[in-house]
């Protein structure tokens, strides 16, 4: 069974990382699937604890991360400074989903 963090398309003889923009939360999966809006989803700022799922040794799995203050995360959001508060903008909270969620000057 395919491991979580990661996506076993069919008739490949080993897991594969889902790409940044991608996470996969669920065991035994072919696809992966997109980042929320609201969070990014980083390969970079991975996870290192070891998978939860049958004995697998497969860690380092990318999950859906807030999205920083300053920023917005469209659904697919690879980078936590992707999406930056259009300028006379800004945010102070967390997990914005839109540039329509940044706040006027």
């Amino acid at each position: 069974i395919c491991p979580i963090g990661y996506y076993c398309p069919y008739q490949t003889p080993l897991p594969l990382h889902c790409p940044p923009g991608l996470y996969q939360d669920t065991p035994g999966q072919y696809v992966c699937r997109s980042c929320p809006a609201g969070y990014y989803c980083d390969f970079d700022d991975k996870c290192d604890a070891p998978t939860p799922y049958g004995g697998w040794p497969y860690a380092n799995y990318t999950q859906p991360k807030p999205c920083p203050a300053g920023f917005f995360c469209p659904n697919g959001t690879r980078q936590s400074t992707q999406f930056g508060c259009p300028p006379g903008t800004y945010s102070d909270q967390t997990g914005l989903r839109s540039s329509t969620d940044c706040t006027p000057c």
